[in-house]
């Protein structure tokens, strides 16, 4: 008996030390990722947007993003991903970009073009937040979650990241 339950708790404390787990997977989205093509309608996948305002309609209040240090990009990709980093360059942004893209994505369908995105709360947890685009021009998305609007604007990707992407798709 005594060996049952050591082998029990022994059984427990290894399968709650395992390696590294991904909390979130695909199946917690509601999205699937893009594959219609009138989606590249809309988006650029050779730039960068650039977060320049959000507006919280519950208080009635607006950020402008232009002044902070550290400022939200989002990146499309043609295969549906969707990359979103908080960085001070753009420099560093090839650097994390491959372990932000499989956490989010965008999808355009009847009914909408939707962008689907985890976040890291401060509270130490893990959300995931879906925001529909309202409203697009050549030069700026503007995304609706909830109560908040945040638009963003486009900007040109930087010519050594533009580069390196280009160069991927042809070694494929």
């Amino acid at each position: 008996m005594m060996k049952k339950g050591l082998c029990f708790i022994l059984l427990i404390l290894l399968t709650s030390c395992s390696a590294y787990k991904s909390m979130f997977i695909f199946s917690r989205f509601t999205i699937k990722p893009n594959t219609n093509a009138e989606a590249f309608k809309i988006i650029d996948t050779t730039s960068l947007y650039k977060e320049v305002e959000s507006v919280n309609l519950t208080y009635n209040t607006k950020q402008n993003f232009n002044e902070r240090q550290y400022v939200k990009y989002i990146r499309f990709k043609e295969n549906g991903e969707l990359v979103k980093l908080l960085t001070d360059k753009l420099t560093d942004w090839k650097s994390k970009e491959s372990e932000l893209k499989r956490m989010q994505r965008y999808n355009y369908s009847k009914k909408g073009f939707f962008i689907e995105y985890h976040f890291h709360t401060i509270q130490g947890g893990w959300s995931i937040w879906k925001a529909k685009l309202i409203k697009h021009t050549s030069d700026s998305l503007i995304f609706k979650h909830k109560d908040y609007i945040t638009k963003y604007a486009r900007t040109t990707m930087p010519k050594q990241q533009l580069e390196s992407a280009n160069n991927k798709k042809v070694a494929l």
